[in-house]
């Protein structure tokens, strides 16, 4: 039974927080992300329209 310990040391594995480290952090960007997408699909139509007009003014002149 020592042997099956000693090959796999579970300690070592669960005492580790390098990956969930690197885990929190990934969901954290995805969060931002999808916050930025959201936000940009509901300002899509004035920007457009904003450039538009600008786009306009410009071959006016």
């Amino acid at each position: 039974m020592q042997f099956i310990v000693r090959k796999f040391p579970t300690s070592r594995f669960a005492a580790a927080e390098d990956g969930a480290t690197s885990v929190e952090y990934t969901l954290i960007i995805a969060m931002v992300a999808l916050g930025i997408i959201g936000t940009l699909d509901d300002i899509a139509p004035a920007l457009v329209a904003i450039f538009n007009n600008a786009a306009a003014l410009l071959n006016a002149v």
